[in-house]
């Protein structure tokens, strides 16, 4: 079993994110009276950071190894890195504008 580590809300969208302890990522949504997941990335490597962006299109994800990934809310892949730091990342923030 892992433990879910991290629930972020979507309200534009309605949808909820949560990550659990291995780093798995399940976007819900509530189809005909009851939740069920719409999108499942799996990185094998544990989350430290979730951010939807203010107008809930984007998701900013940071992970323990490094690696940031800037996605849509459907589930495309716009941005990625793997950052090469001695620390790890623990947290990130969308611009008001959502731009950056």
């Amino acid at each position: 079993w892992t433990t879910v580590i991290l629930v972020k809300w979507n309200e534009p969208y309605q949808k909820l994110a949560s990550c659990d302890s291995s780093g798995i990522i399940f976007v819900w949504i509530k189809y005909e009276g009851r939740w069920s997941i719409e999108l499942i990335n799996d990185r094998n490597t544990p989350v430290t950071h979730f951010s939807w962006s203010h107008d809930g299109r984007m998701a900013l994800i940071c992970y323990q190894d490094g690696f940031v990934l800037v996605g849509s809310v459907a589930g495309q892949r716009y941005w990625s890195s793997m950052l090469a730091l001695d620390s790890t990342i623990t947290c990130g923030i969308w611009t008001p504008d959502d731009q950056q």
